[in-house]
């Protein structure tokens, strides 16, 4: 019984997987002003921050520990990044190498450590013309 649930949920996810797929890649790809690397760090971090805003209550009762400052949130956000990214490698049923693992190692820790500048629009900067 539970085999069969849990082939049923599987095959529920990789459908769905693979309609959301596609879409996620042409929203990363329909912006051309804005740079590839940078829109894949705000997909990111809308995601992480997302996660992190609705179990940071809980954590913070539970522990004392506030997930959205300092060290803390960038523990969360590799621990993050590393859980998806072997998420999606053992849902393609790809071999995790361990340049994969350091480059999820690195892109959690940019993420927590640059937390409130990835969001931060370009175009209101200090000297930059509005009437252009």
């Amino acid at each position: 019984m539970i085999k069969l649930l849990f082939g049923l949920f599987s095959g529920i996810f990789k459908g769905l997987y693979l309609v959301l797929l596609p879409l996620v890649i042409l929203k990363f790809l329909s912006k051309p002003r804005e740079s590839f690397h940078r829109r894949f760090l705000r997909f990111s971090y809308h995601v992480y921050a997302g996660i992190l805003n609705w179990i940071n209550p809980y954590f913070k009762a539970c522990f004392g520990v506030d997930l959205l400052e300092g060290f803390p949130r960038i523990l969360s956000a590799v621990a993050l990044s590393l859980g998806s990214g072997y998420a999606l490698l053992s849902l393609l049923h790809w071999r995790p190498r361990w340049w994969i693992f350091l480059a999820l190692l690195l892109h959690g820790w940019l993420i927590g450590g640059q937390w409130e500048r990835i969001n931060a629009p370009r175009d209101f900067q200090m000297g930059v013309r509005l009437d252009e």
